[in-house]
């Protein structure tokens, strides 16, 4: 009877084991699990479905073993799914190509990563969706699209660190938007359709795409101020780059303003954004010889060899909480413009350095201290500001 009773478990093991082996095969191929499998926090299927296929055939092929052999390979198979979602959330594709990335972050989001070289400086414009950046002072990582609707944003969220965030780009802007090289896009509509089925096509994108700051209707209003998106409209956080990339600038403003190339360094388009300028306005970089266009607050237009360019204004005043250029006060610096820069500690495995602000024409620029160098050590003080003293960081 007890032998009975073990083969009969040992059948509904591999049974067992069959099924669930089926149950994932069919989970990875299918298509229709594979956007909604991708909207976690954790991916469950790899950015392109064509690696799913190639991942499900391993799961036919347990169920194929256990049906022949009547034998459970559960050990084995749950090893395989392990290590199948970390590389999963270890790859990106671009194009329908995919990547292993070398940013170890990339499994990362909504958490603080410290930047090696500070302050932290982004090539885009914060949380922006629709163009794509990527984080510079030493930590080179890129916006990634995780799927074909999920973007992964990076952004600095302090001086010193910067973090990460996920969105579904349908989700935020629309049905016809995707993800795609690091931002999301809207996609094309179908050129087959009649122009009926093209002016309702048109009014059911303008109740989705009410907060896209695109004229959807083509009636010469936007977002709120079209009284055919109001019930259902929202702020949009313009980019001004998203349609075409610097130095062109074809992308979207307010109402009352447009989009322009903005100089900075020198004469140049070698340095510089898209921004949007008030209507009416010369740009500083169209204005030469004069120089007298428009820069932002706190900024003049300025001529040298090569054109115009807008710089700091540095007719400002600069203050400092401490004596300037002093390694044993903590304090802080506010720049022309009301940026405020702490002195602060940083540690590597060599030694702590202090970075002392002082002002220098107009602006907060931060010198390098070893506090080892007067015998003592870096006190961090995160919101007063940092200094060279007995404490301990």
């Amino acid at each position: 009877m007890g032998w009975l009773n073990g083969n009969k478990k040992k059948m509904e093991k591999w049974k067992n084991f069959a099924t669930f082996s089926l149950a994932l095969a069919l989970f990875f191929v299918l298509e229709y699990f594979h956007e909604w499998a991708n909207n976690f926090t954790i991916n469950l299927h790899f950015c392109s479905h064509t690696y799913c296929m190639i991942f499900s055939v391993i799961f036919f092929g347990f169920t194929f073993f256990a049906w022949q052999k009547k034998k459970s390979y559960l050990n084995m198979a749950l090893v395989v799914l392990v290590v199948g979602i970390v590389l999963m959330n270890m790859t990106y594709c671009v194009n329908g190509d995919i990547f292993f990335t070398d940013q170890f972050s990339i499994l990362k989001t909504n958490e603080s990563i410290l930047v090696p070289i500070p302050p932290c400086m982004e090539t885009d414009d914060g949380k922006d969706f629709i163009t794509f950046g990527s984080i510079r002072s030493g930590a080179d990582v890129d916006d990634l699209c995780m799927g074909t609707d999920k973007l992964r944003e990076r952004y600095c969220d302090t001086e010193l660190t910067y973090t990460s965030v996920d969105i579904s780009c349908s989700a935020r802007y629309g049905v016809l938007w995707y993800c795609t090289e690091g931002e999301c896009r809207e996609g094309e509509a179908d050129a087959d359709e009649d122009e009926e089925e093209e002016g309702e096509e048109v009014s059911e994108t303008t109740l989705i795409l009410c907060s896209d700051g695109i004229d959807n209707d083509l009636d010469g209003l936007i977002d709120c101020y079209d009284t055919d998106c109001y019930i259902i409209c929202g702020d949009f956080d313009y980019s001004c780059q998203h349609i075409s990339p610097y130095p062109t600038c074809g992308g979207t403003c307010p109402i009352g303003e447009e989009c322009i190339a903005y100089y900075v360094y020198d004469g140049t388009p070698d340095g510089g954004w898209c921004e949007c300028m008030p209507s009416g306005n010369t740009a500083c970089g169209d204005s030469f010889p004069t120089c007298g266009g428009w820069c932002l607050n706190g900024e003049i237009c300025v001529a040298d060899n090569f054109g115009c360019y807008c710089e700091f204004d540095y007719i400002g005043d600069c203050t400092e909480s401490d004596e300037g250029n002093y390694p044993l006060i903590n304090g802080d610096c506010i720049d022309t413009i009301g940026g405020r820069y702490v002195d602060y500690c940083w540690q590597d495995k060599f030694q702590t350095t202090l970075y002392e602000y002082y002002c220098l024409g107009g602006e907060c620029v931060p010198l390098e201290y070893n506090c080892a160098d007067f015998g003592l050590s870096c006190v961090d003080v995160w919101d007063s500001g940092s200094y060279c003293g007995t404490g301990e960081l």
